[in-house]
């Protein structure tokens, strides 16, 4: 059976529809309300509020597959058969249903009857108390001797606090050629790395609950949780080498191929050669990270120095370097696009609608980072000249300018320099907060037991930009606590702070502090700034030097902190214009605030027009206008209802003795903990950027605030129009004017009538007029090139047809960059015509000297040209499509032939 990625999904979720379980869409990469994780990385994270009974689920029994992103292990990618940064998890979960018994019972079913693998080559673990999990799988008549019983290190699922219970794992034994040591079954029994033996599902039981000390109680509702990455099992249906030598992946990397010198073996995985290894794992890059970032863009997140935005910037530069190594034309980038979203967009139906977003962001910064290129290159020889070159101006090189680390290690190479790389990881390895907060699966302050056991009080003021404070805790990397750290990472927290913590969608202030204890009064910056358990804000930085009652001196930036808490009062009047002036059901579902913007998420079972957008912004314009000043109630969760506050997690709010309610006069009342203007006024403006579907009925509105921002905004929107309009007029200056002379007049005097705006108000009006001129220009390049292309097939049949001679046997001629499909109907009206003629036409189409063969003999004529040349191809009698590896002339195939 031919198991494509699609029908793979689609068989899960029809298997568990048929079982009574509710099928959930997948939900955006970006975590809604949840700081603990940067990403979506796994089925059961868009779940957490259901397992934790915070939520009720819509069904007790849900099934999923969902889109997941994980980087912490990004320098894997593409080296290994099965680590990759965006990946497809499929997940069937009980919550307080089914337990071990039918778990299992579903997933031997699914695994044998419908995607037919041989039972025989399971080989399972379990959890050594489990006697229950044991006793089921022999049930399943599994050989007693491929099960392996682990202890709580390999099989029970444990976070140090709350829900946990022991898991069991199917893996497949895909046969000895992927064994090539012949180690045998020692590779499972003894966790050893291999390719043979591949874990294609892990089911949880979480029937316990861990205190924190250790102790543990059973839970009155227990629930299954399980995991099946679908690469993986496509990998196995499909018995391909590794996930990247799978349908979808595989329609990527023939487009890279296209347009690079190198080709892309699958077969490469068995010769072990590590020139060829390295080669293959640049293919793998590319098409991976391609497909991450099609989906990150799709869904908001653009490249940026910061959070998320980094990881997106991270990816795509990682692929440009692979792109570097395999000589790759760029012109590749729109078609991998396009391949990617159409393998997808039937699942993923918000795909379609970013295609040009995401090109077009690509685009930008690739020309950022050829940028970033030069002024690297120009600090390294600065450095070099100065004798300056450390491991840490190196670091800075990277981490500050971008310059990318495998650009600075082949400089280096070139100059014979020496640079201690060890310290360059170092730092590298603690920069990656963003890797370690991914890699989270619980809430930061829940995730380990010195955090919660730190109980001395902090406090933070909301309305001080400075502030004397004392060092109360140290925490290293691992969270262990300490009493000095000198030049290390780490976290620390003070008696009182002025740094806004990363919460209800506010990013953290940026901010820092002196030092007065060490001697040259360090200045320290925070990359990071989380609550803790017990409320305190843990500070994180990258390098500095604390010792427990150390006394510094505490400020966040004021710029920023402005321009944040403007996006956080901008995003509560959005909040409630919605409600008023659209929808009154409309509630938040997700909400992002920083400097930069606001971003809110909602469900609507429509699309808002222009009109509406427009009227919701000059609503919130006149609130500005108005002045209206922000007021603070403090009151408990009672008296916040009767004032209509809007909570969105009220579960958390009644639990809270004193809550903090902002009101905006009679328009806007939210229970909120974040940042605020203290008048309407402050804002100065607003802006709507964007508004795009995120699938399943959930929308994003994007959002921008203060004179300067909208007025950097329109600046960057126009150079675009500029561009645009560039562009549109270098199309006109292609089109044929003796054909289309009328046409190009009205549309060249609707382009020189264009006026950029002045306005943010107007900006919409002259986009949409540029947009529909594009439309209409586009509209007449078809046409032009239709005609062209005719004009061109003529050119050709004469050509070809005054190359027949009736004493010769054969027809040869070359062509550049002729559309194969055009070239092959050209070819067969001549052969109609000639059918006694054997007709050999080379084309040297996209780099590819590509080449058709029409005749009689077609069979006989491949067999000699490939007894002299290096080819590759297919066809039958009549026709053979192919291209040659070696440099072929029309002069060496006459001379072949003897067409003399």
């Amino acid at each position: 059976m031919n198991w494509t990625t699609d029908k793979v999904r689609q068989t899960w979720l029809d298997y568990f529809a048929k079982k009574d379980h509710l099928v959930l869409a997948s939900k955006s990469l970006i975590p809604i309300n949840d700081p603990s994780l940067l990403w979506i990385n796994s089925g059961v994270a868009t779940l957490k509020d259901y397992f934790s009974a915070r939520k009720t689920p819509p069904s007790k029994r849900l099934v999923n597959a969902q889109i997941c992103l994980r980087v912490n292990d990004i320098e894997n990618v593409g080296f290994t058969s099965r680590h990759q940064t965006l990946f497809e998890m499929l997940g069937n979960f009980s919550i307080g249903d089914y337990f071990k018994t039918e778990a299992i019972d579903f997933a031997f079913d699914l695994l044998v009857n419908y995607y037919q693998l041989d039972p025989k080559r399971f080989y399972i673990t379990v959890y050594e108390d489990d006697e229950t999990t044991y006793k089921r799988w022999i049930k399943h008549k599994i050989d007693k001797n491929h099960i392996i019983k682990c202890d709580k290190s390999r099989n029970f699922w444990d976070l140090g606090l709350g829900p946990c219970g022991p898991c069991t794992e199917i893996y497949y034994d895909r046969g000895e050629k992927f064994d090539p040591k012949k180690i045998g079954e020692k590779l499972f029994f003894e966790d050893i790395e291999n390719d043979r033996y591949v874990e294609i599902w892990n089911i949880v039981f979480s029937q316990f609950n861990n205190d924190g000390n250790g102790n543990y109680t059973e839970l009155a509702q227990k629930n299954i949780d399980t995991g099946a990455g679908i690469e993986r099992l496509v990998s196995v249906l499909q018995n391909s080498p590794t996930n990247f030598d799978t349908d979808i992946f595989l329609k990527l990397i023939k487009i890279i191929e296209a347009f690079c010198p190198f080709k892309y073996d699958p077969n490469s995985y068995f010769t072990f050669d590590p020139q060829k290894v390295k080669e293959q794992s640049y293919f793998r890059i590319i098409a991976d990270h391609f497909k991450a970032i099609t989906f990150t863009i799709s869904e908001g997140v653009l490249p940026g120095p910061n959070e998320r935005n980094y990881v997106v910037r991270r990816l795509l530069r990682r692929a440009l370097i692979a792109c570097k190594k395999l000589q790759l034309n760029l012109a590749f980038i729109e078609k991998i696009i396009d391949e990617i979203i159409a393998s997808y967009e039937n699942y993923y139906q918000h795909l379609k609608a970013k295609n040009e977003t995401v090109k077009q962001v690509v685009l930008k910064e690739i020309n950022a980072f050829n940028k970033t290129i030069d002024l690297g290159l120009v600090l390294f020889e600065k450095s070099v000249k100065n004798n300056t070159l450390t491991p840490q101006l190196t670091f800075q090189l990277n981490e500050t300018y971008g310059f990318p680390v495998e650009i600075i290690r082949e400089l280096v190479n070139q100059k014979g320099l020496t640079i201690d790389w060890t310290v360059f990881d170092q730092l590298m390895a603690k920069h990656r907060s963003i890797s370690k907060q991914n890699n989270q699966t619980i809430n930061f302050e829940k995730q380990n037991i010195n955090l919660v056991n730190f109980k001395t009080k902090s406090t933070f003021f909301y309305h001080k930009n400075k502030i004397n404070a004392k060092v109360i805790g140290l925490f290293d990397e691992n969270y262990l606590p300490v009493k000095e750290l000198n030049n290390q990472s780490g976290y620390v927290v003070f008696d009182q702070t002025v740094l806004y913590a990363t919460s209800g969608g506010q990013r953290y202030d940026e901010g820092s502090c002196i030092n007065h204890s060490n001697n040259n009064d360090q200045k320290i910056s925070f990359q990071g700034v989380f609550k803790g358990p017990n409320k305190q804000h843990f500070h994180y930085f990258l390098v500095g030097s604390f010792k427990l009652n150390d006394q510094v001196t505490l400020s966040h930036d004021e710029t920023w902190r402005k321009l944040a808490a403007n996006n956080h009062s901008l995003e509560h009047l959005l909040h409630a214009a919605l409600q008023k002036e659209i929808d009154p059901l409309i509630k938040q579902s997700g909400a992002f605030k920083s400097a930069q913007k606001a971003t809110i998420d909602f469900n609507l079972n429509r699309h808002l027009t222009r009109n509406e957008l427009e009227k919701v912004e000059n609503k919130i314009r006149s609130l500005i206008k108005q002045k209206i000043s922000s007021k603070e109630i403090f009151t408990d969760f009672e008296g916040s209802q009767k004032l209509n506050a809007i909570a969105y997690f009220e579960e958390e709010y009644s639990q809270h003795e004193i809550l903090r309610v902002i009101r905006f006069g009679d328009y806007s009342v939210e229970l909120c903990g974040g940042t605020h203007v203290a008048n309407t006024a402050s804002i100065e403006d607003c802006f709507i950027t964007d508004f795009y579907s995120l699938g399943a009925g959930r929308w994003r509105i994007e959002i921008i605030s203060s004179n300067e921002t909208i007025n950097n905004y329109l600046k960057a929107e126009n150079q675009k129009l500029i561009q645009l309009k560039s562009e549109l007029e270098k199309v006109l200056s292609l089109i044929d004017s003796s054909i289309f002379k009328v046409e190009l007049k009205e549309l060249q005097q609707r382009l020189d009538k264009f006026i950029l705006p002045e306005k943010i108000t107007q900006l919409r009006d002259a986009s949409d007029t540029l947009l529909a001129l594009k439309n209409d220009i586009n509209q007449l390049k078809t046409k032009n090139y239709k005609v062209s292309q005719q004009a061109l097939a003529l050119s050709i049949k004469k050509q070809l047809l005054s190359l027949v001679d009736e004493n010769k046997s054969y027809v040869i001629a070359t062509f550049n960059d002729v559309e194969p499909k055009l070239l092959l109907q050209t070819l067969h009206d001549v052969f109609n015509q000639n059918q006694t003629k054997n007709f050999l036409i080379i084309n040297q189409f996209n780099e590819s000297n590509s080449f058709i063969v029409i005749g009689n003999k077609t069979t006989t004529i491949i067999e000699k040209l490939r007894n002299s040349f290096n080819l590759k191809g297919g066809g039958n009698d009549k026709l053979f499509r192919g291209s040659f590896q070696d440099n072929v002339t029309p002069q060496k195939l006459n001379e072949l032939f003897q067409n003399k």
